[in-house]
């Protein structure tokens, strides 16, 4: 058996620097933007004209051939064509001011009724794309919330999102898209043409903020092709193997995982930092104690064939990126991989089904409580205090993932100490071989990552602030149930926040 063991990861250790190259190659293709790398609609003659023609402006009649031929389609290609520039200046791509200039110039005349038809054409290609690409609703709408220019940018991707919506429920949809979407509180829509024109009604818009709006969302919706997740509309079957996101539905029936579920809210719920980290130790024990069950099932023969899943988690500004260190830690005590997604705002964490909904609910109720404890230093502390400025705030978000990441390994080390010592160490080599499945599916996905610093400056007296915040009742996971005792501390969490390498 040992033998046997010793080849295979040898076998393994081979082909790592192949995977890491076809790994490379993939993230060179997952660059390209989900929407089309630039705009459709053919050459421009003439410099816009979308079908040929002399470029409407030139002379004094605005509107030439091409305009008179097809205005939604001459239309279509010019937003298509502003948008596809904003989008590149705004990653650092310059072009000429006077060529932008000169295509807004061109949109100046037309009338709304014109210009809504053309975006209804233009958004609702792109949305297909974008969902052929891995994206889903919810991370689209949050993508448009976040860099949108204007606050309507936003709500006008909500309400092509429903419309598409409705147009596409006589096909297959997955359960987990219907679920999200109606979660998401969508704006009403009956998916006939005309929805553009009526949101520009109710907003009150005319014809150039109408314009500068659909140049925006198009803008928005370049985005990078991502791992399929859930089946876009349209498809049939599962999501590729090894790739799935668990079923919402069966996480709900596991009693296990609503127990951690309903201390978490616990948590939540009190203002007492030593109360909420009771709770929180509390939860960590039982998810630890999960893992064991299921290592030990798999020991026994009891299931076997399960894969490493995905999903995505979203890190939302401000301090983003100390929220991604605090993932990564969470992740990583909890038999898990994240990597920050360069660009998005968001990190793809890798892992067995029960640890991914246990990592998703335990960050996030850590969050809540590291956002109470910097809103009530905020609070009791005087305007223009040390307490409110970045570098504090960011020194303590770091400091405080850096200690819960402490304590869950020694929670976690005393789980395993006292199972082992009741029920033997069967489960430890599966969670090993877990882990090593991980690393390799993250190798051959993702290749090698990169390590950035958390920006915002550092502040010692936030450092500690943090800490105390995570660690003031200094308790162990006996202390709300049972009679458990502290175990040993485990590897240092890391400070560095591990993302994509450049190009993927």
């Amino acid at each position: 058996m040992g033998k046997n063991s010793k080849a295979r990861r040898a076998a393994k250790a081979r082909s790592k620097t192949q995977a890491k190259s076809k790994a490379r190659e993939k993230a060179k293709r997952r660059e390209r933007p989900s929407g089309g790398s630039r705009p459709s609609g053919g050459s421009r003659p003439g410099g816009h004209g979308g079908r040929g023609g002399a470029r409407p402006g030139d002379g004094p009649n605005p509107f030439g051939e091409p305009f008179r031929e097809d205005p939604e389609g001459w239309a279509h290609n010019l937003l298509e064509e502003a948008a596809w520039l904003r989008y590149q200046n705004s990653n650092g791509i310059d072009h000429s001011e006077g060529h932008q200039a000169s295509i807004l110039n061109d949109l100046r005349s037309v009338s709304v009724e014109v210009l809504a038809q053309a975006g209804e054409r233009a958004i609702l290609r792109r949305l297909g794309q974008i969902w052929d690409g891995g994206w889903q609703p919810a991370e689209l709408l949050r993508q448009a919330r976040l860099n949108g220019k204007r606050a309507t940018t936003g709500r006008l991707v909500g309400q092509a999102i429903a419309n598409d919506d409705v147009r596409r429920r006589a096909t297959t949809l997955d359960s987990r898209w219907i679920a999200q979407t109606e979660a998401m509180g969508l704006p009403d829509a009956d998916g006939k043409s005309g929805w553009i024109r009526r949101f520009a009604l109710m907003e009150g818009l005319d014809a150039a903020e109408v314009r500068d709006l659909l140049i925006d969302v198009l803008a928005v919706m370049y985005l990078p092709k991502v791992e399929t997740l859930i089946p876009p509309p349209g498809s049939k079957g599962a999501a590729p193997s090894g790739r799935s996101i668990r079923d919402p539905a069966s996480a709900d029936r596991d009693p296990m995982l609503e127990r951690i579920r309903a201390l978490l809210a616990k948590a939540e719920s009190t203002d007492f930092e030593e109360e909420a980290m009771a709770f929180t130790a509390k939860a960590q024990e039982l998810i630890t104690r999960h893992a064991i069950d299921s290592a030990l099932l798999d020991d026994a023969g009891g299931t076997g064939g399960e894969e490493p899943g995905i999903i995505r988690v979203p890190l939302d500004p401000p301090y983003w990126d100390a929220k991604g260190l605090m993932l990564q830690i969470v992740a990583e005590r909890t038999r898990c991989r994240a990597l920050m997604m360069t660009g998005l705002n968001m990190s793809r964490v890798v892992g067995y089904p029960s640890d991914l909904e246990a990592v998703e609910m335990l960050f996030t109720s850590l969050l809540i409580q590291a956002q109470t404890s910097l809103a009530q230093a905020g609070r009791s502390a005087p305007p223009g205090t040390r307490t409110r400025s970045t570098s504090y705030r960011a020194s303590f978000l770091v400091a405080y993932a850096g200690r819960i990441g402490e304590r869950l390994a020694e929670i976690n080390a005393a789980v395993a100490s006292e199972v082992a010592e009741t029920q033997g160490g069967g489960f430890l080599p599966v969670l090993r071989a877990r882990e090593d499945t991980i690393d390799e599916f993250m190798a051959e996905h993702y290749g090698d990552s990169s390590k950035a610093r958390i920006r915002g400056g550092y502040d010692s007296a936030a450092s500690a602030h943090g800490r105390m915040a995570a660690d003031s009742a200094k308790l162990n996971f006996g202390d709300v149930e049972g009679d458990g005792s502290p175990g040993p501390s485990g590897a240092a969490p890391p400070h560095a926040l591990s993302r994509e390498s450049s190009g993927s």
